[in-house]
């Protein structure tokens, strides 16, 4: 079997994990496989290693069938491999554990630095083995990490942490779905509110039309009771007028038949005065019939003003509930308008607070994500 084995892959997946794998040789009687280091390598008990492969020249020749290799400078907890005798004269004898290979943790409880790499081989009783000149040169390929079993448990701990993010992020977009379904709880008790607020808004229309039918029916009332007014006054100033004018036509035939009387001084003073007396009396009872009739034409007049005063009272009152159904319409408007813009303000703080929570637990998710991808890959690779 050509030499170096080809090396297994080792696929790392995120920056935070561990992997480096050092081929370190030995030749001839130099029996400490060994490789410095470009740069030191810091190591803990937080890192494990094993062996990969060898390619033991002392093996191979059957001169070393039990031994064990393990670190000669780096504290760790057991061996890296021991062979307990196993040989074949007929198989090349190479040390493959690539596909099986057993880890073993570092003890050290902090950092420690170490600019090379060093091996030892010890026989069964851990006395470090006497190379051979003979020897060709040998090698061995190690595989360094962090400790899986401490990733294992950091692994665990931080899926928890996760699964405690997620329920946080679930929680908060429970509240933020709270907060959607009051908001429009409260948009469809403000569109309840105006829709009663229309209602009222029609039934003071419908009031102010029928208010508006009873100042036409009055305002009718009126003009008709003024028409009768308007005619009552003009029959008495009409009849005023026929008494007036009878009274000048008897005035004028009373001063002819007094110019007569004095023309014809025969008739005397006493027939002159007579006449005139008579006159004067009926100028008097025609006074008083005119006064008479005068009287009745006012009072016929004053009911028919009586029923104007009741009339303008009703347009008033009319003119009144017009003014207060505006005036109810105007407040509920504005009572409406308030508690819609107080409303849409409320849904529209609900629905960004829903918005930037919804933005924070979702960005909070994908870094979880992202994080438990990095970690389950890697995990799968192993």
């Amino acid at each position: 079997m050509a030499f170096p084995i080809a090396n297994p892959v080792v696929p790392v997946s995120a920056t935070d994990r561990f992997d480096e794998i050092h081929t370190l040789t030995c030749n001839g009687t130099d029996i400490t496989p060994n490789k410095a280091l470009a740069s030191a390598l810091a190591l803990s008990n937080k890192y494990e290693a094993c062996l990969l492969s060898a390619d033991f020249q002392g093996l191979k020749l059957g001169d070393q069938k039990h031994f064990a290799v393990r670190f000669k400078t780096i504290p760790m907890q057991g061996e890296l491999y021991r062979h307990a005798g196993k040989w074949s004269s007929t198989e090349d004898n190479i040390i493959d554990m690539a596909k099986s290979p057993i880890y073993r943790p570092f003890t050290m409880g902090m950092d420690t630095e170490y600019p090379t790499l060093e091996l030892e081989i010890v026989d069964k009783d851990g006395t470090a083995i006497t190379g051979d000149s003979n020897w060709g040169s040998s090698y061995f390929t190690i595989h360094i990490r962090h400790n899986h079993e401490l990733k294992r448990n950091e692994w665990l701990t931080e899926i928890k942490q996760a699964n405690e993010a997620t329920a946080l992020s679930a929680n908060a977009v429970r509240q933020s779905v709270d907060l959607v379904k009051s908001a429009v709880d409260q948009q469809k008790a403000s569109q309840d509110i105006t829709k009663t607020a229309i209602d009222q808004c029609k039934e003071s229309v419908n009031l102010v039309k029928t208010s508006c039918d009873s100042i036409i029916v009055a305002t009718g009332q009126v003009t008709s009771s003024v028409n009768s007014a308007k005619a009552g006054i003009e029959g008495a100033c009409g009849l005023v007028h026929d008494a007036i004018d009878e009274h000048k036509v008897q005035a004028e035939a009373t001063g002819i038949a007094l110019k007569a009387s004095v023309d014809s001084a025969k008739a005397g003073i006493e027939g002159a005065c007579g006449l005139v007396h008579d006159a004067i009396d009926e100028h008097k009872v025609q006074a008083e019939a005119t006064g008479i009739a005068l009287k009745a034409s006012c009072d016929a007049l004053a009911p028919k003003l009586d029923d104007i005063k009741i009339q303008t009272e009703l347009v008033k009152s009319a003119t009144d509930s017009v003014a207060s159904a505006c005036a109810s319409i105007e407040s509920v408007s504005v009572a409406n308008k308030n508690f819609l813009k107080a409303s849409t303000d409320a849904n529209r703080a609900s629905v960004e607070a829903f918005k930037a929570e919804a933005k924070a637990s979702a960005d909070a998710h994908k870094a979880v994500s992202e994080t438990m991808s990095a970690k389950i890959a890697y995990r799968l690779v192993r």
